[in-house]
């Protein structure tokens, strides 16, 4: 690994996601995957082996440190939105405590979490660039 410092997670053991919506994304991940490679996963992200985080439109990319020099690169890509998923989520936005701004500061309910953030299966293609495939590997895991 490169050394760089990871982007550090919100707890140190336990479930990840502070929100059910997120709690539910990553476990819908989790799914069918050996609790031992969940388990490394987890420990993985905790000890900041995701090194990077950046999005654009519908694509979330991450670079996350393995047993390579160079880290693999992680990619989520997310459905667009139906205009039924448009209109719900333009109404609860409206109902927020800080509006869109406070959404877009990460202040936002389940419910704009669950419309922002589908289920996994069907709706978030996912990549990494590691020769475990196919299936989630540690590094899809780890920035999940």
């Amino acid at each position: 690994m490169s050394g760089r410092a990871g982007i550090p997670t919100r707890s140190r053991a336990g479930p990840f996601g502070a929100h059910m919506w997120s709690r539910r994304w990553s476990s819908d991940f989790e799914v069918g995957v050996d609790r031992r490679d969940v388990f490394l996963a987890r420990r993985d992200a905790r000890d900041g082996k995701v090194l990077s985080l950046d999005h654009s439109g519908r694509i979330v990319r991450c670079d996350v440190g393995g047993s390579q020099p160079e880290p693999y690169t992680v990619e989520f890509e997310f459905s667009q939105l139906d205009g039924t998923d448009t209109d719900a989520l333009r109404s609860a936005l409206r109902r927020e405590d800080g509006g869109v701004l406070g959404a877009l500061s990460g202040g936002f309910s389940d419910t704009v979490g669950f419309l922002l953030l589908p289920a996994v299966h069907g709706s978030t293609r996912y990549s990494c660039r590691c020769p475990v495939q196919p299936g989630p590997c540690r590094h899809v895991l780890s920035a999940a």
